[in-house]
Protein backbone atom coordinates (compact mmCIF):
# COMPACT_ATOMS: atom_id res chain seq x y z
CA UNK A 1 0.00 0.00 0.00
CA UNK A 2 1.24 3.50 -0.84
CA UNK A 3 1.28 5.98 2.04
CA UNK A 4 -0.41 9.27 1.19
CA UNK A 5 -0.19 12.47 3.19
CA UNK A 6 -2.07 15.68 2.50
CA UNK A 7 -1.17 18.94 4.21
CA UNK A 8 -3.99 20.85 5.86
CA UNK A 9 -3.24 23.86 3.62
CA UNK A 10 -3.49 21.67 0.51
CA UNK A 11 -6.83 20.20 1.62
CA UNK A 12 -8.16 23.65 2.55
CA UNK A 13 -7.20 24.99 -0.87
CA UNK A 14 -9.41 22.31 -2.43
CA UNK A 15 -12.32 22.86 -0.04
CA UNK A 16 -11.88 19.45 1.58
CA UNK A 17 -12.81 19.45 5.26
CA UNK A 18 -11.41 16.00 6.05
CA UNK A 19 -10.43 12.73 4.43
CA UNK A 20 -9.85 9.10 5.29
CA UNK A 21 -8.99 5.66 3.95
CA UNK A 22 -11.20 2.59 4.05
CA UNK A 23 -11.20 -1.01 2.93
CA UNK A 24 -14.91 -1.36 3.78
CA UNK A 25 -17.13 -1.58 0.72
CA UNK A 26 -20.34 -1.08 2.71
CA UNK A 27 -20.86 2.61 3.60
CA UNK A 28 -21.66 3.09 7.28
CA UNK A 29 -24.13 5.80 6.31
CA UNK A 30 -26.33 3.62 4.07
CA UNK A 31 -28.88 2.85 6.79
CA UNK A 32 -29.32 6.58 7.41
CA UNK A 33 -29.57 7.20 3.65
CA UNK A 34 -32.17 4.45 3.27
CA UNK A 35 -34.28 5.92 6.07
CA UNK A 36 -33.94 9.40 4.55
CA UNK A 37 -35.16 8.16 1.16
CA UNK A 38 -38.00 6.17 2.73
CA UNK A 39 -39.20 9.41 4.39
CA UNK A 40 -39.32 10.93 0.87
CA UNK A 41 -36.75 13.59 1.77
CA UNK A 42 -35.23 13.23 -1.69
CA UNK A 43 -38.19 15.10 -3.21
CA UNK A 44 -38.14 15.22 -7.00
CA UNK A 45 -34.73 13.56 -7.24
CA UNK A 46 -36.20 10.18 -8.22
CA UNK A 47 -32.82 8.71 -9.16
CA UNK A 48 -32.04 8.62 -5.43
CA UNK A 49 -34.90 6.18 -4.82
CA UNK A 50 -35.09 4.07 -7.97
CA UNK A 51 -33.22 0.83 -8.70
CA UNK A 52 -29.90 2.65 -8.22
CA UNK A 53 -30.56 3.27 -4.52
CA UNK A 54 -29.50 -0.22 -3.47
CA UNK A 55 -26.31 0.03 -5.52
CA UNK A 56 -25.17 2.51 -2.86
CA UNK A 57 -25.29 -0.22 -0.20
CA UNK A 58 -22.04 -1.82 -1.35
CA UNK A 59 -19.36 -0.37 -3.63
CA UNK A 60 -18.65 -3.86 -4.96
CA UNK A 61 -22.07 -3.85 -6.65
CA UNK A 62 -20.78 -1.09 -8.96
CA UNK A 63 -17.02 -1.76 -8.78
CA UNK A 64 -16.50 -5.52 -8.28
CA UNK A 65 -12.69 -5.03 -8.12
CA UNK A 66 -13.01 -2.63 -5.16
CA UNK A 67 -10.24 -3.05 -2.59
CA UNK A 68 -9.95 0.33 -0.88
CA UNK A 69 -10.96 3.95 -1.23
CA UNK A 70 -10.00 7.44 -0.22
CA UNK A 71 -13.04 9.18 1.24
CA UNK A 72 -13.31 12.97 1.17
CA UNK A 73 -15.59 15.08 3.32
CA UNK A 74 -16.44 18.39 1.73
CA UNK A 75 -19.21 20.93 1.46
CA UNK A 76 -21.87 19.71 -0.98
CA UNK A 77 -21.17 22.73 -3.20
CA UNK A 78 -18.01 21.07 -4.47
CA UNK A 79 -20.03 18.35 -6.15
CA UNK A 80 -22.53 20.65 -7.87
CA UNK A 81 -20.18 22.06 -10.48
CA UNK A 82 -18.06 19.02 -11.21
CA UNK A 83 -15.38 20.31 -8.85
CA UNK A 84 -15.00 16.97 -7.10
CA UNK A 85 -13.68 15.38 -10.31
CA UNK A 86 -11.21 18.25 -10.69
CA UNK A 87 -10.11 17.86 -7.05
CA UNK A 88 -9.51 14.12 -7.37
CA UNK A 89 -7.59 14.65 -10.62
CA UNK A 90 -5.48 17.30 -8.93
CA UNK A 91 -4.84 15.01 -5.96
CA UNK A 92 -3.72 12.18 -8.21
CA UNK A 93 -1.37 14.46 -10.15
CA UNK A 94 0.27 15.94 -7.06
CA UNK A 95 0.62 12.83 -4.91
Amino acid sequence: MTEVEFSRDFLDSLGILDWGYTEESNPQSFKHYDEWVNKNHHGDLKYLSDHRKNLRSDLKLVYPQFQSALVFYSHIGLQKNGCLKIIITKLLRTH
